[in-house]
């Protein structure tokens, strides 16, 4: 007995050269008992809206933040992945872009905290639209409670302007309170 992935194919339908007619009559049959293909239609529809959306949400200057602030805390090696999220020259370190002790030093105190195993979530906070071309975005590193139950956190302020080509740039990083 020969078992078919295809069962309304049959074994001919290959040799015939009606893979392609017989296989989209199944799925025709399949998934529009009508005959129409209005379920492909709408299917198609819904992956472009989907990836339309996650496009215009990574495109987002708020994603790029918190995904800098995380992963400078995370991954402190993987310089190029850094260069590349705060779209910033290859030959600049991204350590540079965080301004004042107070952050370098929060940045230093939430990589001990991972180091020991402590569970960090880094979320967006209030955003700031200076003007068209400018922001502040602060984000939180929150990290697991402390002796007294409470959650503890660490907010840093990304400032973020667009280059020449309209893209946008972190230009400093502040904060650590």
């Amino acid at each position: 007995m020969q078992v078919y992935a295809f069962p309304a194919l049959g074994p001919t339908a290959a040799v015939r050269g009606n893979f392609g007619l017989s296989l989209k009559k199944m799925m025709e049959r399949q998934y529009n008992p009508a005959g129409g293909n209005g379920i492909a239609w709408s299917g198609a529809a819904l992956v472009v809206i989907l990836v339309a959306a996650c496009n215009a949400v990574w495109n987002e200057p708020e994603v790029h933040a918190r995904d800098f602030i995380q992963t400078l805390v995370t991954t402190p090696a993987a310089t190029r992945k850094l260069q590349e999220i705060a779209n910033i020259a290859p030959d600049r370190n991204p350590e540079d872009l965080l301004d004042g002790l107070s952050a370098r030093v929060a940045v230093d105190f939430l990589r001990a905290k991972e180091a020991q195993g402590v569970s960090l979530d880094f979320s967006r906070g209030q955003v700031q639209r200076l003007n068209a071309a400018r922001r502040v975005v602060d984000v939180r590193a929150t990290y697991a409670p402390g002796d007294r139950g409470a959650h503890n956190q660490i907010q840093f302020q990304v400032h973020m302007e667009k280059d020449d080509q309209g893209r946008w740039r972190i230009a400093r990083i502040t904060g650590g309170d």
